[in-house]
């Protein structure tokens, strides 16, 4: 009987401490770089985390920022980045949170395929 109360116990202490986990906030400012077939250049982030969603304003070195809008679930992240001329972008990212925050992901727009990389100013 001690064994099953104490085993009900720990079940009722890991499914609370599961539910009640912090959720992973991205807010804030973010830089790195973004590879085409074109070369690499500087990318720019600051994002609002509101929940699960995510929006923002991004800039690169490639002349082109304008406005973001996504979701994260977990650690990893999904958007899109909409900027000047009708450029559009879909990005699909994961969430590193080891000794530095990062961002590491790939995303395709009218130019082709894309990766980049960000980490927390």
């Amino acid at each position: 009987m001690k064994k099953a109360i104490l085993l009900l116990s720990f079940i009722v202490m890991f499914v609370s401490c599961s539910m009640f986990s912090p959720r992973l906030d991205i807010s804030g400012d973010w830089t790195g770089t973004s590879t085409t077939q074109y070369g690499t250049r500087r990318l720019d982030m600051s994002i609002i985390q509101n929940g699960d969603n995510l929006s923002g304003t991004w800039s690169s070195g490639w002349g082109i920022g304008g406005n973001s809008f996504g979701t994260i679930s977990g650690k990893k992240i999904q958007g899109t980045l909409s900027g000047s001329g009708g450029y559009s972008a879909t990005i699909n990212g994961t969430v590193t949170s080891g000794g530095m925050k990062q961002i590491i992901g790939s995303g395709t727009d009218q130019g082709g395929r894309f990766t980049f990389q960000l980490r927390k100013i």
